[in-house]
């Protein structure tokens, strides 16, 4: 099976929520080798967002922007950093069970 990377566009939006959609990607792929990569697209609190990212068990990509919101944008830079062959992108308002990724 090859490494599954899923990646997540997020500003601003609560980091509970974030925390648990990372939890639960590592619940669903714990029999599969697989990466968290969250792109923080310019929140106001980022210290936050990568603290809580690294704790949840996920890199942070923080990128700078004008203020507005790019899923797009957000994506692709989280794409950029990503190394495994299958990649997955979701939404920070996502909770998987168990099973549901594998």
């Amino acid at each position: 099976m090859r490494k599954v990377s899923v990646i997540l566009g997020f500003k601003d939006w609560g980091l509970d929520r974030l925390r648990m959609c990372i939890e639960s990607v590592h619940a669903s792929l714990s029999a599969i080798e697989h990466e968290v990569v969250v792109c923080d697209y310019g929140s106001a609190n980022g210290q936050e967002v990568s603290r809580v990212c690294s704790l949840a068990g996920a890199r942070c990509r923080t990128l700078a922007t004008d203020g507005g919101w790019s899923r797009s944008r957000a994506l692709n830079a989280a794409f950029g950093v990503t190394t495994g062959g299958i990649i997955m992108a979701t939404d920070a308002d996502m909770l998987f069970t168990p099973s549901a990724l594998t």
